[in-house]
């Protein structure tokens, strides 16, 4: 395949996800700059990997899986800074398709989210994106059954936090 037409074929494949890189990215970044910078990350290395998607898994899982072990790297990076360096910056959510970013309780479901370890963040973010239980679990690896249990326990975790609520003590575990 030619570099243009491999180009091409990239971006034919990317362009309908874009508001799943955007969503992700405003889960795993805090401020506007990190959410940018956390994008670019993502699709630099989705067109790194490219090359090696096979056709085994439907696109939209692989682009997934690649977008969101870059976040979890990049987190796991801004996680190791100093406290001093992370700001929360109100334009994280501007410009997300479907959200209404003046909306006080998106902001806090949002807030609730990043606050969440990486793994149980990461099933948040696919649940929110519609991906079943099962493709939930072909992404982050883990067990079907694992990944329906742990979602009642966050979904009642991000309820209770975005109500001022103390956390339930099942979601504590």
């Amino acid at each position: 395949m030619s570099p243009s037409r491999r180009q091409e074929s990239f971006l034919d494949e990317v362009r309908p996800h874009q508001g799943m890189l955007r969503r992700i990215a405003a889960a795993y970044a805090d401020s506007f700059e990190d959410r940018r910078d956390l994008l670019q990350e993502m699709l630099l290395q989705l067109w790194r990997s490219y090359p090696g998607y096979r056709g085994d898994a439907k696109f939209s899982t692989w682009m997934y899986r690649v977008a969101l072990n870059t976040a979890l790297l990049g987190w796991r990076r801004r996680s190791r800074r100093p406290e001093g360096r992370l700001s929360a910056d109100d334009r994280v959510l501007d410009n997300l398709p479907g959200i209404d970013p003046d909306d006080e309780a998106v902001r806090a479901l949002y807030t609730a989210i990043r606050a969440l370890p990486g793994v149980d963040r990461a099933i948040v973010a696919l649940w929110l994106e519609g991906h079943s239980y099962r493709e939930i679990a072909a992404i982050t690896g883990l067990r079907r059954s694992n990944v329906s249990v742990r979602l009642v326990r966050l979904k009642e975790k991000l309820r209770a936090s975005v109500e001022g609520e103390p956390e339930p003590r099942a979601a504590q575990q």
